[in-house]
């Protein structure tokens, strides 16, 4: 990896010295990152798995800690799902007076006296397979990100699902940013982001079932001056089903670098969808190992985006096992200028015989100057397997939409009908009625150029 100047990652370095105290256990894996993300420096353009990504104005801003403040009235309600149970975060910090954890699992802040101590899956867990490697590779380097979320993360959330717990109602996991006015950075014209560092780990106990609903937002929707850097966990236990669903509708100009990992052991089932619409600059990179033999993994994604956004997802799914499968399908929705990356990589070992993998990223391009670009990749190392992978970038059919007017429908409205169909598989893919409703009316909003809500 291409080291950045010792300008982009020294104030960064130096949010690291200024932190609190933290628990003991901790001490050792945070030094041990803050070390690798310093050898390593920010990615630039030279670099192989970033060189689509632009850092530039993201590296130009200066960090700064998350301001605190409380929320007024209902500012979190509108991003909350009716009878869920919850726990809310407010620009990286645990708000338990408006949070309601379940009682039937374990679901506590990782900034709680004890949280950590008094939890042993917890302190192995954490941090322990989140490693920051870029890809499935055995010689990746870094993920400078990863890294940085483990040596300077202040609060998360822990959840512990028992074995042979079958946990009935979705758990929501809500990141809200709630930024200060932007100011720029004192002695000069560079602009302040504030960060904030979001950590998620899930423990599903073998034979469990349970469902997790990640989202990220922002009090002010046309809010900029942020910067969130997500990592979450995922360990699944042999036979048990995860379902995770992570919506991402941070403010227009955002930053957004996240990293997902999820271990799987034997015949374990983890289904994962990924929907993003807001943020200004938006990576999700998601590292999924089936260590089990039998064990299933579904990666599925939407990006919608319009304007500058831009979108790029790296997708790494590793079979270490035989009669392992995985299932990708990635698909984006580009108006305005909007850019987006899919680079996807199926990594089969020798030993992963009888593995069954599908990958494939579709992308609609609604104007002339949006951009796609997709990647899928196959590496196999056994000789008796099922893979297969695809992509397609195209245009709204203008055959179908000549018949919608042809039936008295209006421009808009046909054109929109038709965007939400090739869109609809992923929304109502969410089973959660109130999840289901709220992607359908972000998805909507998007279409009438609403952008995020």
């Amino acid at each position: 990896m291409t080291i950045a100047s010792g300008r982009s990652t020294a104030p960064y370095l130096d949010l690291y010295a200024r932190r609190g105290g933290e628990p003991e256990v901790l001490r050792a894996r945070r030094q041990e990152a803050i070390e690798r993300f310093e050898a390593a420096g920010f990615p630039t353009g030279r670099d192989e798995e970033w060189r689509q990504t632009n850092l530039g104005s993201l590296l130009r801003a200066a960090p700064a800690a998350a301001s605190r403040r409380p929320l007024q009235g209902g500012e979190a309600a509108r991003f909350l799902y009716p009878d869920c149970p919850r726990m809310v975060f407010v620009n990286g910090r645990y708000a338990p007076e408006i949070s309601s954890p379940p009682r039937q699992i374990t679901a506590v802040a990782l900034a709680e006296p004890g949280a950590g101590g008094d939890t042993e899956a917890v302190l192995e867990h954490l941090g322990a397979h989140a490693s920051g490697r870029a890809s499935c590779s055995a010689d990746a380097g870094v993920h400078p990100f990863a890294a940085l979320n483990t040596g300077l993360f202040e609060d998360g959330a822990a959840i512990v699902i028992p074995d042979g717990a079958v946990v009935e109602q979705p758990l929501q996991v809500l990141w809200l940013n709630a930024p200060a006015a932007p100011a720029a950075e004192s002695g000069g014209d560079t602009p302040a982001v504030e960060v904030s560092f979001p950590r998620l780990l899930v423990i599903a106990g073998e034979n469990s079932q349970a469902s997790v609903i990640e989202t990220f937002a922002a009090v002010d929707p046309k809010a900029g001056g942020y910067f969130v850097c997500p990592v979450s966990e995922f360990v699944c236990g042999a036979g048990s089903v995860l379902h995770h669903t992570r919506l991402q509708a941070d403010a227009t100009d955002a930053f957004h670098l996240g990293f997902q990992h999820a271990q799987l052991e034997r015949s374990a089932s983890f289904d994962s969808s990924s929907l993003a619409f807001g943020g200004g600059l938006v990576r999700n990179d998601t590292v999924g190992l089936l260590d089990g033999e039998g064990s299933h993994c579904t990666l599925d994604g939407l990006y919608v985006i319009d304007g500058s956004q831009f979108v790029d997802n790296h997708m790494r799914v590793e079979h270490r096992q035989p009669h392992t499968t995985s299932h990708q399908l990635y698909k984006g929705v580009l108006d305005g200028r909007a850019r987006s990356v899919f680079n996807g990589r199926i990594y089969v070992h020798q030993a992963a015989q009888k593995t069954d993998a599908k990958q494939t990223n579709r992308n609609l391009l609604l104007s002339k100057s949006a951009l796609a670009n997709s990647n899928p990749q196959l590496e196999i190392f056994a000789d008796d397997v099922r893979c297969t992978h695809g992509s397609t970038i195209g245009r709204l059919d203008e055959e179908a939409l000549f018949y919608l007017r042809s039936r008295g429908i209006e421009r808009e409205q046909a054109h929109a009908m038709l965007v939400y169909a090739f869109a609809r598989e992923l929304v109502e893919k969410a089973s959660h009625e109130p999840l289901r409703q709220d992607l359908e009316s972000r998805l909507l909003a998007s279409l009438n150029g609403g952008g995020p809500r």
